[in-house]
């Protein structure tokens, strides 16, 4: 219930105590019992009367100014059904690897993430990218104007800075050349103005790339700028979780406003791994053909970094179970009892039903997407209600709520016995709500762990402050 529903009720509540008065006056033999004025009501009984009713007529009020959101909101969310969803809270990690061969290995999209804080409850992350994890590191990073020292090279004439990064494998007797690194992935780290400078140059002012052994100006390989390739705009590279049938460039510009430390990766692509020479290190040379006076004081192996990936405060979980009740018309979600006031429904996934014979039924939304005559092949359909709440579990927790409701085919609520035990159960996609923001930061923390990969990785650095959920319109 949101703080909205306070102005209703106090305009609710003055219009019924003045309308009582006005009423006492005039028909004094009538109502005079009822003891009314414009500013008291002596009887404390028909003060509760009066107070209830206000917030029932509030609530109706509300409704009618609202004009009926339900139906609303249940269309939109067939429609555009992103465009309405809470967007939770997002950041970017930095791993560390140990105990991993020379092969590498992927860690998927969608890897769960968990934090680890004392005297916090535990966030739930997914990865965002599928990201390649090797025994490489950046050693080291400089940036330097025109004149540098660099192998000799046709771009090299029209360059006036370069940016060197020093590439170490961790297992010293292991050539850069035997890892099979085709791709490799940075991020660019550290205050805004040094990234997004590095990342403008990178993409508008590039005009070649060299590869040398540590020390030598003696290139290996030159690159063209095609090998650097850009990362976050494919769909398979979304954060906010967009379906198919949305428009990609919306979900771009959400990420853009809300998110715009997910652009500040980038690929050098197509590589052969022969170009990486015979030694465990190597220096990879970018060439510009512009320079900056702010960067190379700034520029250290800090802000550009190996083995980062997004995450986002998203999982998936079964909610608590529902037991359909004959005077019930909606049912509140609840992820779970102990962590209502940490946990919110993002977007219901599935509903299924049990009666006491424990036969199941799935259960289709009733404003899906099907043929026309869908709604005639079951006896039971369920719809959703979103509301703005500053409370949940019992604290002032400002959050998103959502309820259930279980309609037969003419959006009635379905008829249903006590004595047949009907038990709904639902998986819906959660987030932590509020409680990813209040994580302390800084200083190693929040600490965080990749959780089926945690004898693989040495360390995983949250390298930037959880950003605050962004909460939709809604009734």
């Amino acid at each position: 219930m949101s703080d909205e529903i306070l102005k209703y009720y106090n305009r609710e509540l003055a219009y019924i105590r003045h309308m009582g008065a006005d009423f006492a006056k005039r028909y004094p033999k009538v109502a005079g019992r009822l003891r009314l004025s414009d500013e008291h009501v002596e009887d404390p009984h028909v003060s509760r009367l009066i107070e209830s009713f206000a917030l029932l007529n509030a609530q109706t009020r509300r409704c009618l100014d609202d004009s009926f959101p339900e139906l609303t909101e249940a269309l939109l969310g067939q429609l555009y059904p992103d465009y309405h969803a809470t967007i939770p809270s997002m950041s970017v990690i930095k791993m560390t690897t140990q105990n991993i061969n020379d092969n590498g290995f992927v860690l998927p999209r969608g890897s769960a993430v968990e934090s680890r804080v004392d005297g916090f409850k535990t966030c739930k992350f997914s990865t965002c990218y599928e990201t390649e994890l090797w025994p490489v590191e950046v050693s080291q990073a400089r940036f330097e104007n025109a004149p540098f020292k660099a192998p000799q090279a046709n771009f090299q004439k029209s360059a006036h800075s370069v940016l060197k990064l020093t590439l170490s494998c961790e297992f010293d007797n292991t050539r850069l050349s035997e890892l099979g690194i085709d791709r490799l992935r940075f991020y660019l780290n550290g205050q805004a103005q040094v990234s997004y400078a590095l990342y403008q140059l990178l993409f508008r002012s590039t005009t070649g790339i060299a590869i040398a052994p540590k020390g030598s100006t003696s290139a290996s390989q030159y690159l063209q700028c095609r090998h650097i390739a850009p990362v976050g705009f494919d769909d398979e590279q979304d954060v906010v979780p967009y379906q198919k049938r949305s428009f990609s460039g919306y979900r771009l510009l959400v990420e853009h406003f809300l998110f715009p430390e997910k652009f500040l990766f980038f690929d050098l692509v197509d590589l052969d791994p022969q170009w990486l020479g015979e030694g465990h290190e190597i220096d990879v040379y970018i060439y510009f053909d512009e320079s900056d006076d702010f960067l190379p004081k700034q520029v250290t192996e800090e802000n550009v970094l190996l083995g980062c990936t997004p995450i986002i405060n998203l999982f998936s979980q079964e909610l608590e179970p529902i037991e359909l009740k004959p005077a019930m018309t909606e049912y509140p979600l609840i992820p779970h009892y102990d962590e209502a006031e940490t946990c919110e429904v993002i977007q219901i996934q599935q509903v299924n039903a049990s009666d006491k014979f424990r036969n199941q039924v799935d259960i289709a939304p009733f404003y899906g997407l099907g043929q026309g005559g869908y709604l005639t092949e079951n006896d039971m359909y369920w719809s959703v209600r979103r509301e703005q709440s500053n409370w949940a579990g019992g604290h002032d927790e400002p959050g998103c709520e959502s309820y259930l409701s279980i309609v037969d085919p003419n959006a009635r609520s379905v008829d249903v016995h006590e004595s047949e035990h009907w038990l709904v159960t639902v998986k819906a996609q959660c987030s932590n709500r509020n409680l990813p923001v209040r994580l302390p930061y800084g200083g190693g923390q929040p600490a965080m762990s990749i959780v089926r990969r945690a004898d693989q990785l040495k360390e995983v650095r949250c390298l930037l402050a959880p950003t605050q959920r962004a909460s939709p319109i809604a009734g």
